[in-house]
């Protein structure tokens, strides 16, 4: 199962924790560490309501260097 590895990669890199990612995804820290550890794969559905947390995080990331560029 490679998207253990990815998902936690991708959590750690953009600095949130499992609560974080479990509490926008709507799934409980126990499934995401679960999913981490590649004891289980995650479902169609699980694997939208993972992107969540990533692309909400990475979209503020992304605006927030926009609006720190524009003050320069």
């Amino acid at each position: 199962m490679a998207e253990q590895w990815f998902m936690r990669d991708l959590r750690e890199h953009l600095g949130l924790t499992q609560d974080d990612v479990a509490r926008v995804a709507r799934l409980t820290q126990i499934r995401i560490s679960i999913l981490e550890r590649g004891e289980d794969s995650p479902t169609d559905n699980e694997r939208k309501a993972l992107m969540r947390p990533f692309i909400a995080r990475a979209a503020g990331r992304a605006l927030e260097q926009i609006i720190l560029s524009a003050d320069k």
